[in-house]
């Protein structure tokens, strides 16, 4: 169990970024087939590798800046779903 608050944000967004990157893989592997047609799946992706960092890094900003790191999960209510929905259209 983690007990420090610092520790569990940094595991939690290490999660974060392992899964943003995961869904923009299997976003374009879904859009182009990536299975039956390799060629045009490995252009797109190469287009996508420089712009990678910079989509991860705005994805776990906003999740900072919502402070979806420092929630309390036990007792979410109506305002964490607020801004989970607001963070998600970053």
């Amino acid at each position: 169990m983690v007990t420090n608050k610092y520790t569990k944000a940094v595991i939690l967004a290490a999660i974060d970024i392992a899964i943003v990157i995961g869904a923009a893989y299997f976003a374009l592997a879904l859009r182009f087939d990536a299975f039956a047609s390799d060629a045009q799946f490995a252009r797109y992706a190469g287009r996508l590798l420089p712009c990678l960092p910079f989509y991860v890094a705005a994805a776990i900003f906003s999740m900072a800046l919502f402070r979806l790191y420092h929630r309390v999960w036990t007792f979410a209510a109506q305002k964490e779903l607020f801004d989970i929905y607001a963070c998600s259209f970053e």
